[in-house]
């Protein structure tokens, strides 16, 4: 085998070294670029799963609130009506004192008669304003837990824009990371080929002036 010809094939194998190069230089830009995205959508499926929770939490919050809201509402109707029938009672009974007082020939407007129907008006009023409490207590503690819940639900929707926002934001980098990934990778396989075209012409060049190219290769100008 003659100089010329192991030259030549050194050349062959120098282009073909340069194939292989870029070519694998493209083949790894393309795995970052589709590692860049896998992450990227990785994250994005993160943030949306937590948004969907938050999104679970705010009408769980909702519930709460109008839960909260509906037995406060109830507890003031039972007080309400608890309050109407102990004043019945109050009223039926002062009826039968002020009859029994008059049964018995005794004064119904002074003295001990009007003593008892007092004393028993007076603790009929305080029962009352205990019923009257005791429900605007109970009502009172719903309704902050229904501004409680109204708060996490407000706090809930914010959170699930944030982890939207989020998820939209790692789609974007992900995309963005494996487009930079893919332009460097070209980049990389243009200045692999260039540098491979200059070497081989290089080497043609030395050829032709050592006196080693064939007749039939072109001269370098």
């Amino acid at each position: 085998m003659g100089i010329e010809t192991l030259a030549i094939a050194a050349i062959a194998t120098s282009v073909i070294g340069t194939g292989v190069s870029a070519y694998g230089q493209y083949r790894a830009s393309q795995a970052s670029a589709a590692s860049a995205q896998m992450q990227g959508q990785a994250a994005a499926q993160q943030y949306q799963y937590q948004a969907a929770v938050a999104d679970i939490n705010k009408q769980t919050a909702q519930r709460n609130q109008a839960l909260a809201e509906q037995n406060a509402s109830y507890v003031e109707a039972a007080g309400a009506k608890q309050q109407e029938d102990r004043a019945r009672r109050i009223r039926s009974t002062i009826g039968a004192q002020r009859a029994a007082l008059a049964s018995n020939g005794l004064i119904i407007d002074s003295g001990s008669g009007a003593d008892l129907q007092s004393d028993t008006a007076e603790l009929g009023g305080l029962a009352i304003s205990e019923i009257r409490t005791n429900a605007g207590r109970q009502a009172s503690g719903y309704r902050i837990a229904g501004w409680n819940a109204a708060d996490e639900a407000r706090a809930a929707t914010l959170r699930g824009e944030a982890y939207r926002s989020s998820a939209s934001n790692s789609l974007a980098a992900g995309d963005f990371a494996a487009s930079n990934a893919r332009e460097a990778g070209y980049w990389g396989v243009g200045s692999s080929l260039l540098g491979g075209a200059t070497s081989t012409f290089d080497r043609f060049a030395d050829m032709r002036r050592t006196g080693i190219a064939m007749n039939n290769v072109p001269a370098v100008v």
